[in-house]
């Protein structure tokens, strides 16, 4: 019966009893670490006075938006670790 939601795939695809999976927490984390590593060399190089191909603001930003990434991942892992603990 079309629109009824019987038999329907989506119930069992967002499933809250489903396994949580790590791919999220490892994402956010590995783009945390290379914004993060990103905007460090960045700001590096502008300290010491050479030349780069990125303007300060650039590794400002990058720096930023690593930190917040990086908030981010954590949220995801206490998630994934008190869905873990709770089954």
């Amino acid at each position: 019966m079309p629109g009824s939601g019987k038999g329907s795939i989506a119930p069992r695809v967002d499933s809250p009893n489903g396994r949580a999976s790590i791919a999220l927490p490892v994402l956010a984390t590995a783009l945390a670490l290379g914004a993060l590593n990103f905007g460090l060399a960045i700001l590096i190089v502008a300290a010491i006075g050479v030349r780069t191909f990125a303007p300060l603001w650039v590794g400002l930003l990058a720096l930023a938006l690593g930190i917040g990434l990086a908030a981010f991942a954590v949220g995801l892992w206490r998630g994934y670790v008190a869905a873990r603990r709770a089954g």
